[in-house]
C-alpha cells in the first residue's frame, strides 16, 4: 500500500482518488445488530433500543473482544490478554466485574442476557 505522501508526489487524478475513496467506504464494517443492541465499530458507538450508551474504553474493548468471536465462547484468559494485556498481574476476577458492567448497560430488565456465561469455558456474545 502506498503512503499519502507518495500519492502527493505522483501525478494526481481526481477520478482515481474518487474510486479509491468509494472502495474504502464499500469495505467499511457494517454495524452489528444483536437483538436490541447495535454496535457500530466505525463510530465506536453502541445503541440500546436506539439510544446511544456510554461505555468506558475498557468496556468497549471487552465488547469488541466478544463481538470478534460472535457466537463462540471466549476464555477468561483470552479476554484478559485482549482487554488488559498480556502483562496483567491483577485479580483475574476483574473479567466478571466488567462483564457485569456490560450486562447492566446492554440488557433489558427481565430479558435473557446478551452475554452468556459458558460454564468452565468463558463468555459468549449472542447465542451458541
Amino acid at each position: 500500500m502506498t503512503s499519502f505522501a507518495s500519492l502527493l508526489r505522483a501525478p494526481f487524478c481526481l477520478l482515481e482518488c474518487r474510486h479509491c475513496c468509494a472502495a474504502t467506504i464499500r469495505v467499511a464494517p457494517q454495524p452489528v445488530i444483536i437483538g436490541h443492541v447495535v454496535i457500530d465499530k466505525m463510530k465506536r458507538e453502541v445503541k440500546v433500543n436506539g439510544t446511544a450508551i456510554s461505555l468506558t474504553p475498557r468496556e468497549y474493548r471487552l465488547l469488541d473482544c466478544l463481538m470478534n468471536s460472535l457466537g463462540r465462547p471466549v476464555t477468561k484468559a483470552d479476554i484478559l490478554a485482549a482487554v488488559w494485556g498480556d502483562d496483567f498481574d491483577g485479580d483475574p476476577n476483574i473479567v466478571e466485574v466488567y462483564v457485569g458492567y456490560l450486562r447492566r448497560k446492554l440488557d433489558r430488565p427481565g430479558a435473557q442476557s446478551l452475554i452468556a456465561t459458558v460454564r468452565g469455558v468463558g463468555y459468549t456474545l449472542g447465542t451458541l
